[in-house]
């Protein structure tokens, strides 16, 4: 089980209410993942990985799409920077990117503490929110789903939620199921650590200050809030930030100058 106290799940999925009546009917966008009806929107963009001299770093979209010669830009999409149809003259022998991609559907252990801290600063219910875990990931249901490699084997591992919650109703939004659990803020990073490595698939404040949306398959992050909360995020020198508009394309697609 988690070690950590504040972590209360809850069957209470009518808390999601609100979000479910705001979202766009149709996929691909950003408000498709996000609520409408925020003032302004972000973009935070999942780190790739690069192996120097035997040690993976981590590196950013921009970094990348200069060794690519793909032109970065805030409606940029990684498998297009990665290898863009259209290289500028940028790229060392047009070498396309060869380290490994983002991490899809959650942030790193790093970036959810920055991206904690500065949305506590946007809400007055910092000490009350709300998450949304994908019910797909094995390590909450325990073994036989997961299991914990040691250098003896696989060990078994109990479930993270309790049996009343997994036996309990889900949070149902855009074909996805998810298990719910509240705290203060600090808990968005409770399963960021080894094993779980994950962060909230959905979360937002009770005041509904702002909402965070990391989709299951997308190597991005998207943030709902205030015009003052984009622009401190934007700013954000430790984490990889841009403009999002709310009907901004989200798949490959939507990256029009590098495909």
């Amino acid at each position: 089980m988690v070690d950590n106290p504040v972590i209360e799940w809850s069957g209470d999925v009518a808390a999601v209410g609100w979000i479910a009546r705001r979202l766009h009917p149709h996929t691909g966008r950003v408000t498709s993942l996000v609520p409408a009806g925020f003032p302004a929107y972000a973009r935070i963009l999942h780190p790739a990985c690069h192996n120097n001299g035997g040690r993976w770093t981590m590196v950013r979209w921009a970094d990348v799409a200069t060794v690519t010669g793909a032109v970065a830009h805030p409606g940029m999409q990684f498998e297009a920077i990665a290898s863009p149809q259209h290289p500028t003259d940028r790229a060392p022998g047009g070498a396309g990117w060869r380290g490994l991609p983002p991490i899809l559907g959650s942030l790193t252990a790093a970036d959810v503490a920055v991206l904690a801290g500065v949305l506590a600063a946007a809400t007055e219910t910092p000490d009350r929110c709300w998450f949304c875990i994908w019910e797909g990931h094995g390590w909450l249901q325990g073994s036989p789903s997961a299991a914990v490699l040691t250098a003896r084997g696989a060990a078994p591992v109990s479930a993270i939620a309790p049996p009343a919650v997994l036996a309990g109703p889900r949070v149902r939004l855009g074909g996805r199921a998810y298990l719910l659990y509240r705290g203060p803020i600090e808990t968005a990073g409770a399963f960021a650590r080894h094993p779980w490595n994950q962060t909230p698939n959905l979360w937002w404040p009770e005041d509904r200050a702002w909402c965070v949306a990391s989709e299951v398959d997308l190597p991005s992050t998207y943030v709902g809030g205030s015009a003052a909360l984009a622009g401190r995020l934007r700013s954000e020198a430790r984490v990889e930030v841009v403009s999002a508009e709310p009907d901004a394309d989200i798949t490959v697609r939507g990256d029009r100058i590098n495909t």
